[in-house]
């Protein structure tokens, strides 16, 4: 059992121990004052990768939301970012130092998807929008729950593009009847296997990306308000992907999608339309670790050999039996690596009454990425 100290509380780490062939065990992070998370890394379906669940006890739980419910001076997320996630993070890096260090021990193991479990929200849960657009007042504790648990405490905070979502930080995942055929997150027909803005180059040396675009979002984290069992997220791990691929096709396969002969169109979301030529698909970092920049529908080989690679990974992402499903529970919180892991939601039949299913998404990625491309009164727009 190691001692360490968070924030002036003494956070106490019982480790599992490792054994041969087996996943580690759970490591539980206890406060003395009362609470306890407990941090379980297991492997992705495809044994691959990793990822990540944490869940925290009632008393972890009530700590937090009862010193946000005695926080003042608390402001819009979207008009002052920064100042928000220094709030919210120190909130809960004061009032529960078992969650921030059980969040960081996740991370630590370089999980592609991180769960978070437990956490409070308010009895009566806000209502689905029917515009799309995230009501603050209706969700401040979800969103502080979020950016405290993800946010600066591991180096990161959101941003927004802003050819999307009207440059807001916060995005609601939810139908929006006005967008029902549109292959986005407020759409409701499939939205097929993919990585959240592939046209634009990944954060990586190694990428050979012929534009000086913004990059492409390396995390998008998510609070859950209202889950819908039947529709879930669903996340496959790139390295399960690649291991089926060449199991099935062969090496030659992925390196194929190395080579800078790919092109690529813009999201739907983003106002759609082909935007790049010339990039691979897959890029190797200087760690030996796969990033992805593939969309079943958005992407297209240059070259009948490069079509063909592509078609071959094309099929093993989609009929993968690897895809790992998250429908969450109120205030649960999700985050995955965008580059790491592709993503998914199935067709829907929403309502349209207030009931629908409805996550807040925010894109996160490190603080120095942020101040080097954000721009805007708030520098977190990218262009």
């Amino acid at each position: 059992m190691v001692a360490i100290h968070k924030h002036s509380q003494i956070v106490n780490f019982d480790h599992g121990r490792d054994f041969a062939g087996h996943e580690p065990a759970p490591v539980r992070i206890n406060n003395p004052n009362g609470g306890f998370a407990i941090s379980t890394i297991s492997q992705t379906p495809g044994s691959g990768a990793k990822k990540a669940c944490v869940e925290i006890s009632a008393e972890t739980a009530y700590r937090i939301q009862s010193g946000w419910d005695y926080t003042d001076g608390q402001v819009d997320y979207d008009d002052d970012p920064a100042s928000f996630e220094r709030a919210a993070y120190r909130l809960i890096a004061e009032n529960a130092p078992e969650l921030t260090a059980a969040v960081g021990h996740a991370f630590a193991s370089d999980a592609v998807v991180v769960e978070v479990h437990g956490l409070n929200v308010p009895v009566q849960t806000p209502k689905t929008p029917l515009d799309g657009r995230v009501d603050f007042r209706d969700v401040r504790t979800h969103v502080m729950q979020l950016t405290g648990a993800f946010g600066t405490g591991i180096g990161m905070g959101g941003f927004a593009y802003e050819s999307e979502n009207a440059g807001q930080l916060l995005r609601a995942v939810a139908p929006v009847r006005a967008f029902a055929s549109q292959a986005s997150s407020q759409g409701v027909d499939d939205l097929g296997m993919h990585n959240d803005n592939a046209n634009r180059p990944i954060s990586v040396p190694a990428d050979q990306h012929p534009g000086n675009q913004s990059p492409m979002n390396p995390y998008q984290a998510f609070v859950t308000v209202r889950a819908d069992e039947a529709t879930p997220m669903e996340v496959l791990a790139l390295d399960d992907a690649i291991h089926e691929t060449i199991s099935r096709y062969g090496a030659r396969t992925i390196q194929e999608l190395l080579e800078p002969q790919f092109s690529v169109r813009r999201p739907d979301s983003h106002g759609g339309g082909l935007d790049v030529l010339g990039v691979p698909v897959l890029v190797l970092d200087d760690q030996g670790s796969f990033h992805s920049r593939f969309h079943a529908s958005n992407v297209e080989g240059m070259n009948q050999k490069a079509q063909a690679a592509f078609n071959s990974f094309r099929e093993i992402v989609l009929s993968s039996n690897h895809v790992m499903a998250f429908e969450g529970s109120p205030g649960s919180l999700l985050i995955y690596s965008n580059d790491r892991g592709l993503h998914r939601r199935r067709s829907y039949q929403p309502r349209y009454d207030g009931t629908d299913r409805y996550y807040i998404r925010t894109y996160f990625a490190p603080l120095d990425v942020i101040n080097r491309y954000g721009r805007g009164p708030n520098h977190r727009v990218f262009a």
